[in-house]
Parts: C-alpha cells; structure tokens; sequence
C-alpha cells in the first residue's frame, strides 16, 4: 500500500466563538419585524391590546428562544462532528505512519570498493578517501586506475569473469548464514547489475552459485535506475514483511571514468515480521534498520517524510551521506535543515571521496550508512539527486530500542 500523507483530508477547524452580539442583533431583529408586521395588520383588522402584546412581543422574542435553542444544539452537534472527524483523520494519519515506519533489517551485508572490502564508511568519514587524488592526464582522462582487489588478475572488461569472482566470494562468506534460515520462511532475490552483462548471463551465474544454496521464491534481475524507489515499492507490500530479501548490486566498468565509482555490494534482509524468527539464527541485539525511501518532487515534502519515518526512535542523527547533489541542491537542503532547526551532523560526500555510482548511488549509499550507523550507534539519512531528490533513514536497533 503506498504511503502519501498529503491524499489525507485536511484537519476541520474548530467552529467560531459563540458570538452574543449576534443573537443579540438577531432578536432585536426578530421584534422589529414582529412590531412592524404586527403594525400593518393593526390597520386592516382590530387587535386587542392582549393580541397586538402577543403579536409584537410574544411570538418574535418565542421564535428567537426557539432559534436560540436549535442554535446551541446544531453547534453541539457540529463540535461533536468536528471532534470525531479529526479523531479519525489523526488516527489514520498516524496508522499510515505506523504502516510507513516498517523497514528491512540488515541481517549481513558487504560492500566492495577500489580500496577494498572493509573500512569503507570510516575512510569516507576521515576524509582519509579522496577522489581528487587520483592523477588526470592532460586530456582531463583519469589514467590511474585501482582496481578492486578481487579483480587484480581479471581483465577490467571481463564483466562475466569479474561478477563470477563475487559471487563465488559471497557464497563462501554466506554460506553458513543461508544454510542456517529456517525453512518456513520465504527468501526473494533482487539484482541490480550496472554492467553491459546480459540477463540471461546473470541467471546463468546465479545457478551456478547461490543457486545452489538456497531456493529463492522469486528472483528478479532489475535495472538500477529504478534502485532509488525500491525500498519504498518493497515496503508498499506488506506481504513481505514475512519474508526475506537478498540484494545484490554491482556497478563495473572496463575503463576508469572521471569521478565514477566502482561498488559491489550484497545485503541479507528481513522484513518487519521475519526478523522476529530469526533471533537463533543472528544477533539482533544491535541490528542496521533500512527505512523506505522517499521521492515526492518536492525537496521540502521528500525529506519530511523521510525524516518522520525514522523519526520513531530518538538517537540523533549523525551524518548526511551525499550522491548526485549539485551545488544548487546543496544549498536549498541547508536552507531547509535550518528552516525545521534539523542537525545533521556531519555531511559525507562520496562523490568526492570514492566517486558517484550514478543509478547505483542509492544502493552504495546505503550499504555505507548500514556500516556507519553500526559504528556509531547514530542515524544516518542518506540524500541521493541526480535529477530528483531521493531520501531514506537508516538506524541502528538496539534491546533499548523498540523495533
């Protein structure tokens, strides 16, 4: 069920002070209109004085009583109305944001970069990483190159060997964590591969791999450039919250390009309700909690509600992981954050420091604030452009913590 706030309907206001002049003007009103008419009939009909009394007095100021009475009630009545119709509204808005709180719980990742397969997140931390130091010719073409360290003895352009090298590294490291799960639970596999290899190559790898480890209930290979929206059209089905989720993710090239980043990256997820089966299997003592993405168009709306889901547990947030931001964006979301008095601690560019993953940024981003957040025990909120805004909350879950 996706999630938006904004189709609510507006909260009703409260009804206006009871206003005494108007009731006030309103029977005076009432005997002026009562005296002239009881003037007019006096002229063609002889009135008792009893009658022209009861006429005149009597009967406008009785109507005004009557007004006044079933004009205490109706606004009872609309106060009533008013009270319930926002108790409702409120209570859906906050069931909806209940609904959009659920999360995938990082049961295992890794994360591959040209500087190797752990410290990835402190190196973009200490600013130890920098991409400007990498050496450009006169043609403004980076000419030196590292390679990820599993790829040494690979061709760069052998996309197939280089993606069959990790997966055969990831079933040794993941072997004894998938061989462990318990069988009632349903495992779904998802593939962003940012390479020119053909599908039917992937699957083919998968067979030869972690096919052979587990029996996936659905298995997809999908193209990155939908990767920004994922976490967010997963959770919309909470048919998943009972089930796993294993996300593989690569971006390769056979030639270096200026300020690109290479990444490899696998995660093992959990959905809302699986992680509560899994307490034998892993420690969910401290646990990485992945929220839904969000991307409105609306810079202001995209991180409001990216903020109000993770907004459920209190740790502060300790860094602001960037990917695809432009200057101009930059600017416009500092601006906010001290429009709504947000601290986001410290901001981490990995476009400056390992490079930009293009559609694979979000998926890296990630995969770094999981390692961060590990770290630190703080939350991360990840802020990925390139052209629209896309913004996602990533936590650490502790026994403090109430998942």
């Amino acid at each position: 069920m996706p999630v938006d706030l904004t189709k609510l309907p507006q909260p009703l206001p409260p009804l206006q002070k009871f206003s005494g002049w108007f009731w006030a003007m309103l029977l005076f009103a009432f005997v002026v209109a009562g005296g002239l008419i009881t003037l007019i009939v006096s002229f063609f009909y002889s009135l008792s004085d009893l009658l022209l009394i009861l006429c005149a007095v009597v009967v406008p100021i009785g109507l005004w009583v009557f007004s006044l009475l079933y004009g205490i009630y109706y606004r009872g009545y609309r106060e009533a109305y008013i009270k319930q119709w926002n108790i409702n509204r409120n209570g859906r808005r906050e069931h909806l944001i209940d609904y959009a709180r659920r999360g995938l719980y990082v049961l295992s990742h890794s994360v591959l970069t040209r500087y190797g397969e752990s410290g990835n997140a402190n190196g973009v931390t200490s600013n130890s990483y920098s991409i400007n130091g990498d050496n450009f010719g006169n043609d403004n073409e980076l000419i030196s190159y590292k390679q990820q360290k599993s790829y040494l003895d690979i061709t760069p352009s052998n996309f197939d060997a280089r993606l069959e090298a990790l997966f055969i590294q990831w079933c040794n490291e993941y072997q004894s964590l998938l061989t462990a799960l318990p069988n009632n639970l349903q495992i779904h596999v998802r593939l962003f591969i940012e390479t020119p290899t053909k599908i039917e190559n992937i699957e083919a790898l998968w067979q030869r791999t972690f096919g052979k480890l587990i029996c996936p209930a659905s298995i997809m290979v999908n193209s990155p450039c939908r990767g920004t929206l994922f976490t967010q059209v997963w959770l919309d089905n909470s048919d998943y919250d009972d089930d796993l989720l294993l996300l593989i993710n690569a971006r390769l090239f056979a030639f270096p390009i200026k300020n690109d980043a290479e990444e490899a990256l696998i995660m093992l997820l959990a959905g809302e309700q699986a992680i509560k089966k899994l307490t034998e299997v892993v420690n969910t003592d401290k646990i990485a909690k992945i929220y839904r993405s969000e991307q409105t168009g609306e810079l202001a709306k995209t991180l409001d509600h990216a903020l109000l889901w993770g907004a459920k547990h209190s740790a502060s947030y300790d860094g602001v992981w960037y990917s695809g931001i432009s200057t101009q964006q930059n600017i416009d979301i500092m601006n906010y954050f001290n429009q709504i008095e947000f601290d986001p601690g410290s901001i981490f560019n990995i476009d400056t420091t390992i490079g930009n993953a293009k559609h694979s940024a979000y998926f890296f981003a990630l995969a770094l604030a999981v390692e961060h957040t590990l770290s630190t025990g703080n939350k991360q909120l990840i802020v990925v452009g390139e052209p629209d805004i896309t913004a996602s909350v990533v936590a650490t879950i502790t026994n403090n913590n109430q998942k």
